[in-house]
């Protein structure tokens, strides 16, 4: 006796396909039976018929497609002036920088809502440092221009990270070194990070 070994998955995949093309042909037949006992129906009593005949749409398909899609820019209602930085308040810090985008991508995150967050630290034999964003919380930019120029003002001391948070996710500044920006504020100083470019 011979014996023919089949593949589970083979087998599986065929009896799949096999299933599918008999539920569509299946549905397609009832559908155009229902379609046509309705139509007569409605042809006979003299009123549309529900759901009515089947129509196809037709749509212009042609390039550049219709008119009405323009592309959409954002707007900046910020200004270009340069930012005055603020004193820090007793007690408190203040936080200053600037971000280049340097690349479409950039120009599309530094468009966010920048957020100071706070850093905690793993607990473990290796404390790795997180930045975490709770946006309920966290202190939100004071001042932004249109120059990407940022300033956060009464922060409280501590070791913080910058998030910028966009619909689609958020980011973390980075320290130009393969790593994060992390940096510490201290009461009664301006903490000024400089230029920080974007990839």
């Amino acid at each position: 006796m011979h014996m023919v070994s089949v593949s589970k998955n083979y087998l599986f995949w065929t009896v799949l396909l096999l299933c599918g093309a008999l539920l569509v042909s299946c549905r397609a037949g009832k559908s155009t039976s229902q379609t046509q006992t309705a139509v007569s129906r409605g042809q006979a009593s003299g009123t549309q018929p529900y759901p009515g005949p089947l129509v196809t749409p037709s749509m212009d398909m042609t390039y550049p497609g219709p008119a009405f899609i323009t592309p959409v820019t954002p707007e900046s209602n910020l200004s270009s002036d340069p930012l005055v930085v603020p004193q820090p308040k007793p007690d408190l810090g203040v936080v200053h920088g600037k971000l280049v985008a340097k690349s479409a991508a950039a120009k599309a995150i530094v468009i966010g809502d920048y957020y100071l967050g706070p850093v905690i630290y793993t607990t473990g034999q290796q404390k790795l440092p997180f930045v975490s964003l709770d946006l309920q919380k966290d202190q939100p930019a004071s001042m932004l221009n249109a120059l990407n120029e940022f300033v956060f003002v009464d922060v409280t001391p501590g070791e913080y990270g910058i998030v910028i948070h966009t619909p689609v996710s958020d980011y973390v500044l980075p320290d130009g070194k393969g790593g994060v920006l992390l940096f510490t504020v201290e009461a009664n100083k301006v903490i000024e990070l400089g230029e920080i470019n974007i990839e």
